[in-house]
């Protein structure tokens, strides 16, 4: 009888870890799902894509540096967005960049019409076009717009 009771504790004991290890899982995909979840949705109704012309490509660079903390909390600095040849000279003369790297961004002027027709400008940040081809001026990018701001535009 002994024996029957300690087999059956740890039975339960199992089970019970077994349901919280299961409730744990759910509870971080029902987070995870309502996060994507409300992402999609709100591209799907609070944004419209649109194609845009390139009017200007600005390559502006900034530097960079990722630090870690124990095994996962990582931390990264970043300055301001200069033109490429004085960050580069910034990253050479001083020791205060020491660990930093250069990281270019392609600012692009884009012009683009909405649904009511009027013809609005905006800056996104794109390396390239999604087949890897670099972007040109007056070359055409899908950008997303913003229903009720159509000013504002983001990268697809």
């Amino acid at each position: 009888m002994f024996f029957g009771d300690v087999y059956h504790q740890h039975r339960s004991l199992g089970e019970s870890t077994m349901r919280n290890l299961l409730f744990s899982i759910f509870i971080v995909a029902l987070v995870l799902g309502t996060y994507y979840g409300y992402q999609f949705w709100d591209k799907q109704l609070n944004y419209t894509q649109v194609t845009a012309s390139v009017l200007k490509i600005e390559k502006l660079c900034h530097l960079e540096k990722t630090t870690q903390f124990f095994k996962t909390n990582k931390r990264t600095k970043k300055t301001d967005s200069a033109p490429c040849s004085d960050i580069r000279n910034s990253a050479q003369k001083g020791a205060k960049y020491s660990g930093y790297k250069v990281v270019e961004d392609n600012f692009v002027d884009v012009t683009y019409s909405d649904a009511d027709g009027a013809e609005h400008m905006a800056t996104v940040r794109q390396d390239g076009h999604a087949d890897g081809r670099p972007i040109a001026v007056g070359d055409q990018l899908p950008v997303l717009i913003d229903n009720d701001a159509p000013q504002y535009a983001q990268p697809l």
